[in-house]
């Protein structure tokens, strides 16, 4: 299971409860292998900044895939 956090510069660990959540439930069906491109900032900085924590996490999904 990845324990990719959301990042604690910005304070939001303590509101990631959709991705542990997700994690939760895949687990209990039998998922062993859970990876996860998170993107952050997702309002904070702009529509600009948000298009870039987009793209950026696409390409780790990619990444994440050929590896699967």
């Amino acid at each position: 299971m990845n324990t990719q956090k959301a990042s604690p510069a910005t304070d939001t660990e303590a509101f990631d409860l959709q991705k542990e959540y997700l994690e939760l439930i895949l687990a209990f069906i039998g998922f062993s292998d859970i990876r996860s491109a998170v993107v952050e900032p997702a309002l904070a900085g702009g529509p600009d900044i948000a298009q870039q924590r987009r793209a950026e996490a696409i390409e780790k999904a990619r990444q994440i895939a050929k590896e699967f």
